[in-house]
């Protein structure tokens, strides 16, 4: 029934997956919620003892405010996430970009070192 994504680093779009992903697997939660809420609702209509109707109106009625203080983090998440994406992102190029030319210039560093090696023998 779940399954795990894997994210790669240099997708642009890798937020909006992760948002998306997020935001359907909450869904996914709410509607599982309303059938267990719908399966109480109608347990409760039969004639079961007490002691099960109260044990199964607590376990529901704590699983619904667990999930519904879950909808507040898992939206910040994700307008926290549309929020900095982009500049991380741009952050991300401009350091990538700093990585190439540091390559390049130690690369070319080591060059003129072992140039100046060899002219001292």
């Amino acid at each position: 029934m779940s399954s795990q994504a894997s994210y790669n680093k240099s997708d642009p779009s890798q937020f909006d997956n992760i948002c998306a992903n997020l935001l359907n697997s909450y869904t996914n939660v709410q509607i599982a919620l309303d059938n267990i809420s719908n399966i109480k609702t109608e347990l409760i209509k039969n004639k079961l003892p007490l002691t099960a109707l109260s044990k199964l109106t607590t376990g529901t009625s704590y699983l619904y405010r667990s999930i519904s203080e879950l909808s507040v983090p898992c939206y910040e998440i994700v307008r926290i996430i549309k929020l900095n994406s982009q500049a991380w992102e741009d952050k991300n190029k401009m350091i990538t970009q700093m990585h190439q030319k540091y390559k390049i210039i130690q690369g070319q560093l080591n060059v003129a070192i072992r140039y100046l090696q060899l002219q001292r023998i």
